[in-house]
C-alpha cells in the first residue's frame, strides 16, 4: 500500500514539474489573447495598450502608429514587435511622394552632364553654411575629380597609341 501512495505522489509531482517547464496554463491577464467573434479565421488578437505602442514608437518613430498597433495586436509583446522590426519582418511603408514633384524620366549620369571642353579647375575646399551650398560644392568637387580622371585616361590612351604605332624617322 505504501508503494502505491509513493507512485501516485511521484506521478502528481512529475505532472506539475512538466507543466511548469512547458509553461502550463498560468498566464498573466494582459497576455491572454482576446478573440473577437467577427474575426473567425484570423489569429487571436492581444490587447494593445497605449503604453506598449508608445514604448515601440519611442525607439522607432518613423514607423506609423497603425503598423505598430497591428503588430502588437498579433504578438502581444513589445519585445517581439521590436524583434520583428529589427529583423526586417515588420517593414515601414516608404515615405509618401511630395505633391507636385514628378520623378525625372531619365537621370543623366555625372559624366554625361559634365562639359569636358572646360579645363579642370579645383574648387576651393571650404565648408559652406547652407546645405545647398555644401551640395553645390560637393558637386563641383565631383566634377573636378571626373575631369581629372578623364584627362589621365586620355593621356594614357595617347601614350599607348604612340608606343603602339611605330615611328618612322
Amino acid at each position: 500500500m505504501a508503494d502505491n501512495i509513493t507512485v501516485i505522489i511521484s506521478v502528481v509531482i512529475l505532472i506539475f514539474v512538466i507543466r511548469y517547464i512547458f509553461g502550463g496554463p498560468s498566464r498573466r491577464s494582459s497576455d491572454v489573447p482576446q478573440t473577437y467573434p467577427t474575426q473567425a479565421n484570423s489569429a487571436p488578437r492581444y490587447r494593445v495598450t497605449p503604453d506598449k505602442v508608445e514604448a515601440v514608437l519611442s525607439m522607432f518613430p518613423h514607423f506609423p502608429r497603425q503598423v505598430v498597433e497591428a503588430d502588437l495586436g498579433q504578438t502581444g509583446s513589445v519585445e517581439r514587435t521590436i524583434e520583428n522590426i529589427l529583423s526586417n519582418r515588420l517593414v515601414a511603408p516608404p515615405p509618401p511622394e511630395p505633391v507636385g514633384s514628378s520623378p525625372s524620366p531619365t537621370k543623366a549620369s555625372l559624366a554625361e552632364s559634365i562639359d569636358f571642353s572646360k579645363p579642370a579647375v579645383e574648387p576651393p575646399r571650404v565648408w559652406e553654411q547652407t546645405p545647398e551650398g555644401r551640395q553645390a560644392n560637393l558637386r563641383a568637387r565631383k566634377e573636378f575629380m571626373v575631369r581629372q580622371a578623364r584627362a589621365k585616361l586620355l593621356e594614357k590612351q595617347q601614350a599607348s597609341e604612340e608606343q603602339a604605332s611605330p615611328k618612322s624617322d
